[in-house]
């Protein structure tokens, strides 16, 4: 081989890692092409990092590969034969060039190390910091506020990860059932109950007629949605009960049946409107259209299509 070497990096994932000696094989591969060579063959064992490093793309180590792409332009420049192509080859599959590099990056662990920090390390950081943080402050009654409807185990579930998150598992990726299962859980959506908590105009009576519509109605009772019939009111524990819970440190809220949140997320599946702006914008105009006569109308329509009930 013409070359080889060895650097160290700082605080980096082994991803920054491959990366920055992608981008530096590269460099020596291109610095030391004579005329006569018109392509270049990169080999490296990461497949995230063959794909990303002429990229330029948007995530970890983007700066690596801008400056790597800057750098194989170069070559390409040269002439329209000239190619560089970017080969993956597995590991730890008896490959002697593949041990070779193994060693030297185990030897480059013994270099003094810059005083460097890649950005995903730092996130990293920073995530573990904060969720150890958060999880601290979930303990706590007063921080998730009395009108939390999730379950405090559930939320002790709550991940970095996106794999092992509940709501996430759940959810999938969509913002709009994220925002909607928040609000119902703490309550902030427009209805009867949130209106006069927070003394906003609007009616606080349900569509179904009972005159006072919480979100307890809306989830247990109200006959204007469907429900499973294993989603029931919690019982209500005795305070002889509860301070036995406790001394046994079990969870109170399990063992008076409080909805989890699967039962939560699929009763909202199951009524679309539930916890809606557009929701509270429908029965607004219906009830316009119903002040002004005329019959019925098409809001009218739309919120008995919505519901189980004519209206």
């Amino acid at each position: 081989h013409i070359a080889n070497g060895k650097f160290a990096f700082g605080a980096a994932t082994p991803f920054d890692a491959e990366m920055a000696a992608l981008a530096v094989g590269i460099r020596k591969a291109v610095d030391s092409a004579g005329p006569h060579i018109t392509e270049l063959h990169i080999f490296v064992d990461n497949k995230s990092a063959a794909r990303a490093i002429l990229a330029a793309g948007e995530g970890p180590s983007q700066m690596i590969s801008i400056l790597a792409s800057k750098t194989a332009r170069t070559f390409l420049k040269r002439s329209p034969h000239h190619k560089i192509f970017i080969r993956w080859c597995p590991s730890h599959c008896g490959i002697v060039q593949n041990k070779f590099v193994n060693q030297g990056t185990r030897d480059a662990l013994e270099l003094p190390q810059p005083d460097f920090v890649s950005y995903s390390v730092a996130r990293q950081h920073l995530t573990v910091r904060a969720l150890h943080r958060w999880r601290v402050l979930l303990e706590d009654p007063s921080y998730r506020g009395e009108h939390n409807l999730a379950r405090i185990q559930d939320l002790r579930k709550c991940t970095s990860s996106v794999k092992q998150n509940l709501f996430f598992n759940r959810i999938g990726k969509s913002t709009t059932d994220f925002a909607r299962i928040a609000r119902f859980l703490s309550g902030h959506f427009p209805h009867g109950e949130f209106r006069h908590r927070f003394n906003l105009d609007g009616s606080r009576n349900c569509a179904c007629g009972h005159p006072f519509e919480t979100r307890d109605h809306i989830l247990y009772d109200c006959p204007l949605w469907i429900r499973s019939r294993s989603l029931q009111r919690p019982r209500e524990l005795s305070r002889a009960f509860r301070a036995v819970l406790i001394l046994d440190d079990e969870d109170e809220q399990t063992r008076s049946g409080h909805p989890s949140f699967k039962q939560i997320y699929q009763f909202l599946k199951q009524n679309p409107m539930v916890a809606t702006f557009e929701w509270a914008d429908l029965l607004q105009k219906a009830a316009d259209d119903q002040r002004q006569g005329g019959g019925p109308s098409y809001s009218q329509a739309l919120v008995e299509a919505h519901t189980t009930i004519k209206v």
